[in-house]
């Protein structure tokens, strides 16, 4: 239920990055986003994926079971047939939970959201520590993210109430219906059974047959169940599956038709599609590329402000300066002016119990009361620039000593009079404000500017994401059908047929002839066949899915 791999991998590589994920393996921004959630349900599991060779062998199986393989997979070990089918056990075990890959609700956005803000936090660590290398845990959580900013472009996502189908199903209508269904399917097999044994037993009693059966498939039964864990496990298990099914068919077919949608960025209504339409979709394409990139931006910005800080933080660490100069008849803060200023104002954010008194200074060029004008504005200039960089005003004091402190009377050493005295007060010790060191004082320095120019919330992205256009006047998508069990429309009804068909039809086949508890049983020289009796009651369902199932629920699945 998403866009296939190679869609999710062509608008990830757009940002033209890569992700190390350490061992020499690198994949493509792309091929994180199209194998995040989908093969890999945590970042930390596609990292441990590269620290085993088994981790490895199931990574090539995901990238090739996703269609992104692409060069990495020569530096991966083929996976074995074991290896496939545990991967692909666990993308249907994702796939089942996987309310997370629809904005429907705010789950989507939610879930890029906070890999996004993972990102940011590991970007600012990766730049107050200078290391270029360490951006890659910043690019994996967000590559890893945005497989679900993603998602919340596909048209079969954009209105399918996921959350809500499958929060109603798990919790309201499998409750109430896994004990029918197990107690009707019990009663299929064992019928069926019955009628094998029967002829090769004409001189047993009915009676002790059925009953020998009915003690074996209850037995099966109830090993079955412990399997799943529980009846618990087997009622959510249940109201998944109905779920997958109901929101699988509703999505499909909003995604094939296409919704009308718009976005803040492009008011203007586009119509947005599903699985392997997003060439179907140029706006589409646009909007998630662009916002693919301002997502990228943002972490490399927050790289960007850890490394402003850092360089801050050695600049506290330093003596502070003790002077700033002027041109003549200037009170501009130019070159080495600015440089001062700035180790100044580090010094002070660091060091919240220093002090520093401003005393602005000229040379005897020119009237006193010019002079005193000018050496207050210089020291005036100093100060509007330090709490311009977040100094506390508290800190500062300015004044003027015009040309009354004069260090030179020699007219060619005059520009060494041109200037703002910084008088410190208060011996610092070294530490921040409530004890921090200048580390941590950097680091919540940092991220404070992060959250200031970044968010949350990220609006600069997400004024990219498709927002569905109601109905209004003829115009605009139609409402969603009724999706409860027992109100689905013969129309609904007939989607859903067709999507158990196609996506559990096709699988089905496999998993009846690998379950041990359908081997063959002789007993007494009676031999039953419980997969020809599971196979014919898969045959009924599969030749019309929904009324079957409310024949085994007790309970039709519309009027």
């Amino acid at each position: 239920m998403r866009f296939v791999g190679k869609e999710h991998a062509a608008l990830g590589d757009t940002t033209g990055a890569a992700v190390d994920l350490g061992d020499g393996i690198v994949l493509t921004w792309g091929q994180v986003v199209a194998i995040a959630g989908d093969e890999y349900g945590t970042v930390e599991e596609l990292e441990q994926a590269v620290s085993t060779p088994e981790g490895k062998a199931r990574l090539r199986a995901a990238l090739e079971h996703d269609g992104v393989p692409g060069a990495v997979t020569s530096k991966l070990p083929e996976p074995s047939k074991d290896q496939r089918s545990a991967q692909e056990k666990e993308f249907i075990r994702l796939a089942m939970e996987n309310t997370a890959h629809f904005p429907d609700g705010g789950e989507a956005l939610a879930m890029w959201a906070e890999h996004h803000a993972r990102a940011i936090e590991a970007a600012v660590s990766a730049g107050l520590a200078n290391d270029a290398a360490g951006i890659s845990k910043a690019y994996l959580n967000e590559a890893f993210g945005q497989h679900f900013l993603t998602d919340a472009f596909s048209g079969g996502h954009i209105r399918t109430p996921r959350a809500q189908i499958v929060e109603w199903y798990t919790s309201n209508f499998a409750p109430r219906i896994v004990a029918p269904v197990i107690a009707n399917l019990r009663s299929r097999v064992v019928e069926a059974l019955v009628a094998q044994a029967n002829p090769q037993a004409p001189w047993t009693p009915e009676g002790m047959i059925r009953s020998k059966i009915e003690k074996k498939v209850q037995a099966s039964i109830d090993g079955l169940v412990a399997r799943v864990g529980g009846m618990a496990a087997l009622t959510r298990w249940v109201g998944l599956g109905v779920a997958g099914a109901v929101s699988g068919a509703m999505h499909d077919v909003e995604g094939e038709t296409g919704v009308l949608v718009a976005s803040e960025d492009h008011p203007e209504p586009w119509r947005a599609f599903g699985d392997k339409k997003l060439e179907d979709s140029p706006i589409t394409k646009e909007q998630a590329t662009k916002a693919i990139a301002a997502a990228k931006g943002e972490v490399d910005t927050a790289y960007r402000i850890g490394e402003e800080e850092g360089v801050t933080r050695e600049a506290a660490a330093g003596e502070p300066p003790a002077r700033v100069y002027f041109a003549f008849n200037s009170s501009d803060l130019d070159g080495p002016a600015a440089k001062a200023t700035h180790d100044a104002t580090a010094y002070l954010l660091y060091h919240s119990e220093a002090a520093v008194e401003l005393v602005g200074h000229t040379d005897p060029i020119g009237h006193d009361d010019v002079n005193d004008a000018l050496g207050l504005r210089r020291a005036q200039a100093v100060e509007k620039a330090l709490v311009g960089a977040g100094v506390a005003p508290s800190q500062l004091s300015a004044r003027s000593e015009g040309e009354r402190a004069l260090l030179t009377t020699d007219p060619k050493r005059f520009r060494l009079n041109r200037r703002t005295e910084l008088v410190w007060h208060i011996e610092p010790d070294g530490r921040g404000p409530d004890g921090a060191s200048p580390a941590e004082l950097a680091r919540e320095r940092a991220r404070a500017r992060a959250r200031a120019e970044l968010g949350p919330p990220y609006g600069k992205v997400t004024r990219f994401v498709p927002r569905p256009v109601e109905e209004r006047g003829g115009s605009g998508n139609a409402p969603l059908p009724d999706w409860h069990w027992g109100k689905l429309s013969s129309a609904t009804r007939g989607q859903v047929d067709d999507w158990i068909r196609k996506e559990v039809g096709t699988k089905l086949d496999g998993a009846i002839a690998s379950a041990k508890e359908l081997d063959d049983v002789t007993e007494s020289g009676i031999t039953v066949r419980p997969r020809d009796a599971v196979k014919a009651i898969v045959t009924q369902l599969l030749a019309n899915p929904t009324a079957t199932l409310g024949d085994l629920v007790g309970e039709a699945p519309g009027p």
